[in-house]
This record gives structure tokens, sequence and C-alpha cells, in this order.
């Protein structure tokens, strides 16, 4: 793999999140592991940022929704 991408986060509710999003999420072209920090592989930088995105999205998706409360 050529891109290599390691987010940490220090919420604990963030990480969780993510790890019932992901679950060690691999594809031909990335994967998204998720322990202690969550950390990106990819082939291509195509692929990178879309793996990058979905990061995104599920942390926009919970921040939003803890403004609903």
């Amino acid at each position: 793999m050529s891109y290599r991408c390691v987010i940490q986060i220090e919420d604990a509710k963030k990480k969780d999140v993510l790890r019932s999003e992901f679950k060690d999420l691999k594809t031909e072209r990335f994967q998204i592991k998720t322990d202690k920090e969550v950390i990106v592989t990819a082939k291509d930088a195509v692929a990178l940022r879309a793996a990058l995105n979905s990061v995104c999205k599920a942390l926009y998706i919970f921040d939003k929704s803890k403004e609903i409360k």
C-alpha cells in the first residue's frame, strides 16, 4: 500500500462509533483499522480520499447527533 494515515482520537465515544462503523474494513484498494487509533492505508490517492471521507462523515454524523438532544 502506498499511503498510510494514522488518526488519534481522544474521545472514547467517537472511537466506539468508528469501531462499530468500520470493524476493520478492508477492500481491494484500502483498509481501515480501528483500535487505539484509526489507521487508514490505501493503494492510491483516490482510495485514500474515499476512506478518509468515510471516517470524516461518520464523525460528522456523530457530532450532529449530539446536538439534536
